[in-house]
Parts: C-alpha cells; sequence; structure tokens
C-alpha cells in the first residue's frame, strides 16, 4: 500500500510522449528596444556565455558517442561498449554545493520514485533526503540509489557539475544547464541508450511520479535548493498497525506529534525551507487497508477518519508553520470522512488542481482578476471538484488522444532534464509544481522589490490568489455557487505570463 495516492493517478491516458526533435523554445512577450550596445548587461552576459558552453557539450558529447561507438542496443551484449553496462549511483555519493542554489528558495518535496533526478541528475542542489523511521518516530537520513548505464551515469554527472567561464574574469563559474538547451543530446542519448528510459530494478518508466514532479521545478526554477522526503517510505498507518487494531485515535496522535516535531526540526527548520510541494495525500481507505491486512472485526468510516486525523500534526508542520508556503495537490470529490485532512483549512496552504483552455490562449489576466466568469462559464467542466481546491492553473494544453496546445502551454521534461514538450496530461500531481514555481518567482519580486522583505506565506498567496472575484446578482447560477464567498480568484494562467525563475533571470531571453 501506497501512502502517495489519488493525485497522481491518469485522468486522461499514458505519458505524454516527447518529440523527435526539441520544440521551439516558449514564446517571447515584446521587449523594448534598447539603445545598441556590444556587451549584454550582467548576468546576461554570463547567460549567453554559459547557453553556447552548453551547446558546445551536447555537440560535442554526441560527438563523442559516435566516435566511441555507444550503441547500447548491439547484440550480442558483450559487443557494447563497456559504460553499456549499468552502475550503481548513490545520494551518498554526490554531494550539495550551496554556490548552485539560493538559500531563499528551498523547497521541501515528499514525492516517490526520484532516484534519478535526486541522487544523480540534480544531485548537487540537494540539500539532503530523508525518510520516515518508524521505530523512532523521526525523519532520518536516507540514500535514494539507482541503477544507470555508465553513459548515463557520466552524461548526467557532468550536467549536474556544469561549468562554464565568466566572460569577464576568466574564472570556471559554476553554471546550470537548461534543458531548452540540450534537445539533440537527449535524442542521441535516447537512441544509443533506450534501456535507461526504464527502471530495471522496478520495471517502470524513469519519468515516473517523483521524477516528473521534481524535473519540472529544478528546469523552471534553476537557482532553488531541495529537501526530499521519500514518501514511499512513510507508511504510518501500517508501521502502527497494532494501534490500528486497537482503533487508538489518541496512542497514534501521540506518536506522530513526534515526528511532526522532528519534521519541523530536522528537516524545515534545518535546511530553511520556505515551501512545501506536496503532489499526494492521506485517505480514510489507506488506514481502511491496514486494518483489513493486519485486524479482526469490523472498522466504520468514522473510526477511519478518526485515526485519518491523528495525521494532522504533521500538516500543521508543513501547512501552518508561519515561515513556510505549502502547495498541495487537490484531490478530486475529497469530503470530510473520507478526506478529512485535504478539507481541513491550513492556513499556509494552496490545494491545486488543473485546467485547460486547450488551443485556445485564455482571456485571465495575470491576477486572474479579469475574465474569470468567462473563462469558467465556458470551461465549466472542468471544475466540477472546485469546493476543496483553492486554485485552479491553466496547462493550455489539450489532453489526449487530441494532443494540440496554445501558445504558452505547460511544459514538462524527460527524466534526464535533457529534453522538452507540451504537457499533454491532467494530473494535479504536475500541476502542484507549477504553483510552486509561480510562489518561488513571486517571492523573488518581492525580494526585488525591497531586499529587507520578510518571507510571508500570507502576502504569496495573497497575490496567487486574490480576492476580488466576487459573484453579483446578474451573474448564472453556475457562477453564483463556483465564486467563493471571500472573493477567491481561483482561477489562474501564470504560465501564459511565463511567471518562472527561468524567464525572470534570462534564460529564455538570449539571443
Amino acid at each position: 500500500m501506497a501512502s502517495l495516492v489519488g493525485c497522481g493517478s491518469s485522468e486522461s491516458g499514458p505519458v505524454s510522449p516527447l518529440p523527435e526533435e526539441p520544440v521551439s523554445e516558449l514564446p517571447e512577450e515584446p521587449v523594448q528596444p534598447n539603445p545598441p550596445t556590444n556587451k549584454l548587461p550582467e548576468p546576461q552576459q554570463n547567460l549567453k556565455a554559459l547557453k553556447a558552453t552548453a551547446e558546445e557539450y551536447s555537440k560535442d558529447t554526441t560527438a563523442w558517442m559516435e566516435q566511441e561507438g555507444i550503441d547500447c542496443t548491439l547484440e550480442p551484449v558483450q559487443s557494447r561498449h563497456e559504460l553499456c553496462e549499468q552502475v550503481r549511483i548513490n545520494f551518498t555519493d554526490g554531494q550539495f554545493d550551496s554556490e548552485r542554489v539560493d538559500d531563499n528558495q528551498t523547497i521541501l518535496v515528499l514525492d516517490r520514485e526520484i532516484a534519478l533526478q535526486v541522487a544523480l541528475r540534480y544531485r548537487s542542489r540537494m540539500k539532503a533526503a530523508y525518510a520516515y523511521d518508524a521505530e523512532s518516530n523521526k525523519f532520518v537520513a536516507d540514500n535514494p540509489n539507482l541503477l544507470l548505464s555508465g553513459v548515463g551515469a557520466k552524461i548526467l554527472s557532468e550536467l549536474d557539475k556544469f561549468t562554464f567561464t565568466d566572460v569577464e574574469s576568466g574564472e570556471s563559474l559554476p553554471g546550470f544547464a537548461s534543458a531548452f538547451w540540450l534537445g539533440e543530446l537527449g535524442n542521441q542519448y535516447a537512441q544509443r541508450v533506450p534501456q535507461d528510459e526504464f527502471n530495471s530494478e522496478t520495471n517502470s518508466h524513469q519519468n515516473a511520479h517523483g521524477n516528473r514532479v521534481i524535473g519540472y521545478m529544478v528546469e523552471f526554477a534553476p537557482r532553488a535548493g531541495f529537501v526530499i522526503i521519500d514518501i514511499r517510505k512513510f507508511r504510518p498507518f501500517e508501521a502502527n498497525h497494532e494501534l490500528v487494531c486497537q482503533k487508538d485515535s489518541n496512542a497514534l496522535l501521540a506518536k506522530f506529534q513526534v515526528a511532526a516535531d522532528s519534521l519541523k526540526q530536522d528537516v524545515l527548520q534545518k535546511h530553511g525551507v520556505r515551501f512545501v510541494n506536496y503532489s499526494g495525500s492521506h485517505t480514510a481507505d489507506m488506514i481502511s487497508d491496514v486494518f483489513n491486512k493486519h485486524c479482526d472485526g469490523l472498522l466504520t468510516i468514522e473510526e477511519a477518519s478518526s485515526m485519518l486525523l491523528s495525521l494532522q500534526p504533521l500538516y500543521e508542520v508543513m501547512f501552518n508553520s508561519e515561515d513556510v508556503l505549502g502547495l498541495q495537490s487537490a484531490l478530486h470529490e475529497a469530503d470530510p470522512l473520507s478526506h478529512a485532512l485535504d478539507v481541513i483549512e491550513f492556513d499556509n496552504r494552496l490545494r491545486i488542481a488543473s485546467f485547460t483552455t486547450g488551443v485556445h490562449d485564455s482571456q485571465l489576466d495575470k491576477t486572474g482578476e479579469q475574465f474569470w466568469r468567462e473563462t469558467a462559464s465556458e470551461y465549466a467542466d472542468e471544475f466540477n471538484m472546485h469546493e476543496t481546491v483553492d486554485m485552479f492553473i491553466n496547462t493550455g494544453a489539450e489532453t489526449f488522444p487530441k494532443l494540440g496546445s496554445n501558445s504558452t502551454p505547460k511544459m514538462h521534461f524527460d527524466a534526464f532534464g535533457l529534453r522538452y514538450a507540451p504537457d499533454y496530461e491532467k494530473h494535479t500531481s504536475w500541476i502542484a509544481p507549477a504553483a510552486t514555481v509561480y510562489a518561488l518567482y513571486l517571492q523573488s519580486l518581492q525580494l526585488q522589490a525591497d531586499e529587507n522583505w520578510a518571507f510571508s506565506p500570507a502576502q504569496l498567496k495573497s497575490i496567487m490568489v486574490p480576492k476580488t472575484c466576487f459573484s453579483n446578482e446578474d451573474d448564472t447560477d453556475f457562477i453564483k455557487g463556483f465564486a467563493r464567498q471571500g472573493g477567491d480568484c481561483q482561477l489562474q494562467d501564470p504560465v501564459k505570463f511565463k511567471a518562472l525563475e527561468l524567464q525572470r533571470i534570462g534564460y529564455l531571453n538570449i539571443e
């Protein structure tokens, strides 16, 4: 039984295919011309050098694979290059590099199937990895690991440690090699080492749940640092099934309070976490499954719900801490008993879901205060779960089997951070990272305006979801039912306005 359910299930079909060739970069907003100059202003000068170095690396590495005869599809196996053999990569083999991150941009991610991104591709931006220890009821150091070909280990490790030469000083500097610059390398790697696309130990695609969640945030927030908790190893009710059999909610609450204290002190406070991304949930069904597996007798939904609420101290830490903003994927049709923890209103949590205007650009403005009525009415079928959703984000892409998109669709990346394509899947799991990236971008704008700005989850929430969208007497019954009593402007389209760190810093503006 996995602890992560509901939010990652597919609503629309199989995993989005990646393009044979990289798709075009995100459209640019009109820029007022500047006076002619031969020198780009900082940091654009170095970004141009970084991009050139990344593109040269892509070209040189592709040539190296050709020269070395890398073809891991050859038969018999003995005829393949020695780097086609798999090697074990451990999180503990690498280390965090503080020069690559901004300490104001630390994100805690609770997810599963995370090893490729965490232990290898973006290892230098990972501050720590944790797992729940049921014996001590604390979060302890974890060691995510995976098997991958020597080719993949070489390329992805080099990209993680990527450097370029500073234009002014000639000094070697750490730099982020964006997937927007590496498409041809990604295509060649996929063709020559196709087995790396799959995890041989789990027999699943590498672009699995957590890798896909983390992959979006690391690419669009290139200075963010991460702390990881493997949610597969957090099975609190299974680990305490004796208490579940006794239906002892109070004893469970005492245990999980210890875990909550550890989460706050050993994880959030220790690493200066500012954002929590949780693409999952805990439900009463999980407790029923544990009870049916280990216990005699019957368990009512009320009893299961009571035990579910014993986890509330952990949710309080994630979503009610005064200096942390939590972004959680919203559950479909959540109800107060089965999904008690998803229905409770936490001060510093936003529950995120997606909607799509398909191939059409939305009319929404930057704050979602204009044209929300028209958007909600035109795409009313998208909002059947709005009662327990705080924010809907437009993906701008049609779902299977149509596969069309508007001019600014939400993107997703392959597991290796080498290629990208429009995201044709409607998952609340995949949209929560878009909200996290948006929140981090808004934080940067506040700090740009005032370097002494004190982090405020409440202020960020108020910017992300303004409270000016009230219904009026002339509105349709649907709009009256959709509008929140507090005037929450739930419909947002940050992707349309490229409200991304990657854009703000200038990665997508390099000529």
